[in-house]
């Protein structure tokens, strides 16, 4: 199974998060509510489909609703690191919303984007980003 991690975004940049997402080059999409995009020779799942939440703890959600506000909840699913890497850092600049890494962490997404660059190497499960 691939790493995963969700992408909160504030709701009145979602429009804008699905339209850089559909800037990828669409590959095959065996599933409804999740549909493979590539770039990079990187394969990336995504799926905005409302059971992206189905596992979340309901302290989790009002924590990152206490943070932005209203959200669109987008799962990424990545090959590697640095596809993950790659993907969001053709994404997230300028929007707004909190990035759950899938191991312990909430970051927003300015402070993903400065943990990506300053750590270039590192993997999210090696521990959380320490800007947020």
């Amino acid at each position: 199974m691939r790493d995963t991690l969700i992408l909160f975004t504030q709701a009145q940049d979602q429009s804008e998060l699905i339209a850089r997402v559909n800037r990828f080059s669409v590959t095959a999409s065996p599933e409804v509510d999740f549909r493979y995009y590539s770039s990079w020779e990187c394969v990336f799942g995504v799926s905005d489909s409302s059971d992206v939440v189905a596992d979340c703890e309901a302290v989790e959600l009002d924590y990152v609703r206490n943070r932005i506000g209203a959200y669109c909840a987008t799962l990424l699913e990545y090959q590697s690191m640095s596809c993950a890497r790659r993907f969001l850092e053709n994404v997230l600049p300028g929007l707004s919303g909190v990035v759950d890494t899938n191991y312990g962490a909430f970051v927003s997404y300015c402070g993903v984007l400065k943990w990506l660059s300053r750590y270039p190497e590192r993997h999210f499960r090696e521990g959380p980003p320490a800007l947020t």
